[in-house]
């Protein structure tokens, strides 16, 4: 994974999976797997912050 991660691509997959989640519950995997793809780069993100 690229570890220049743009702010806005970050809000863009927030808002993908809130609107996913709303659509086909919280609960769904189509939901659990933005989750985790967000999950990947806000972490991805800081790592580099640190740096």
């Amino acid at each position: 994974m690229k570890q220049n991660i743009p702010c806005c691509e970050i809000e863009k997959k927030r808002i993908e999976m809130i609107q996913t989640g709303m659509e086909k519950g919280l609960l769904s995997h189509d939901t659990l797997k933005l989750s985790m793809e967000l999950d990947k780069l806000i972490n991805a993100s800081m790592i580099k912050s640190y740096k």
